[in-house]
């Protein structure tokens, strides 16, 4: 085969929502040139293909997702597919606006936890 993966099938990592990352990818030709495209599933929404460097920040997540997409590697004669996975982490802790304490509600002013 003419287009060889350098770069291993699978979990590229975890990333962290709205933080700039670069992740290259790596495959070699004895032909020629390889331009590298998405051909299906979706890279997590922030992210984009350019060339062959998965850029951009990954936007905010409501749980932790998991993204698999394809990617083709091709030289203009031979090509070769590979899937890989991206993890985001946006597992927020929840954060409280009410004071800690005791509650004075109710009638008479009882105490509530």
């Amino acid at each position: 085969m003419a287009v060889t993966w350098l770069t291993p099938a699978g979990d590229l990592g975890t990333l962290t929502e709205r933080v700039i990352i670069e992740i290259p990818l790596q495959a070699s030709s004895n032909v020629g040139p390889v331009s590298y495209s998405l051909i299906s599933g979706n890279l997590p929404r922030g992210l984009r293909l350019n060339g062959n460097v998965i850029k951009g920040s990954p936007t905010e997540v409501k749980k932790y997702t998991v993204s698999r997409f394809v990617i083709r590697a091709s030289d203009g004669e031979d090509l070769e597919d590979r899937t890989f996975s991206i993890d985001v982490d946006g597992a927020d802790i929840p954060e409280w606006l009410t004071p800690e304490g005791f509650l004075n509600v109710g009638q008479g002013e009882n105490y509530f936890v």
